[in-house]
């Protein structure tokens, strides 16, 4: 009998750990202690915006899912250093809305992280128009988001960049719960912060 239920004990821990496989799919796991080194060691990787490495965004208008991490270009934004990728829009493209999403790092057990993305909006020649305030950040169940119109007559977007800034990897912030899944039976909100890297994903809406 005893025999039984070691067994049994075997079962559910490797059914757990199927579980958190699962869970985690090909997403990045968080490592604090790697990013902050990679973060501090990266070279900025370009004098200027004009020197990015741009993606064309296809007319699809989906990515499904880009990462930023220790191997993306680092730059020196006005709200700080941040790895980042930038987007091309496509050409003869109309007014657009977009949401630019991160996706939340496997990590069910403890405090989550995510990458809260900011996005530095650039016209024709390469130059700066604005990025979104840290304030339009949202927090949905698949991730931190935030949403822009691109794309219009009177406003001349033409390139995308999705980055961080160093003072969102400190913030906090609530992530909504799924309730009666086997991570969080009661629904409550997750308790989160902020990283340098993550995975996005932009969307047209």
């Amino acid at each position: 009998m005893l025999w039984r239920l070691n067994k049994r004990g075997m079962a559910a821990g490797i059914a757990a750990s199927a579980m958190l496989i699962g869970l985690s799919g090909c997403l990045p796991r968080y490592d604090a202690a790697g990013e902050a080194k990679a973060y501090e060691t990266a070279p900025i990787c370009c004098r200027s915006p004009a020197e990015f490495p741009f993606e064309p965004l296809w007319s699809r208008l989906i990515t499904t899912g880009d990462d930023i991490d220790a191997d993306s270009p680092f730059f020196e934004f006005a709200d700080g250093k941040s790895p980042f990728r930038a987007y091309a829009l496509p050409d003869g493209q109309g007014p657009l809305r977009l949401r630019v999403q991160s996706a939340y790092l496997p990590n069910p057990w403890h405090e989550t992280r995510a990458l809260l993305p900011l996005v530095t909006s650039l016209d024709r020649d390469k130059r700066v128009i604005g990025t979104t305030p840290h304030t339009a950040i949202e927090f949905g169940r698949d991730g931190p988001y935030v949403d822009i119109n691109v794309g219009g007559p009177a406003e001349g977007t033409r390139y995308i960049v999705v980055h961080t800034a160093p003072f969102l990897t400190d913030s906090p912030f609530t992530r909504p719960s799924i309730p009666n899944t086997r991570i969080n039976l009661s629904g409550d909100p997750f308790a989160g912060q902020g990283s340098y890297f993550g995975r996005v994903t932009i969307l047209k809406r």
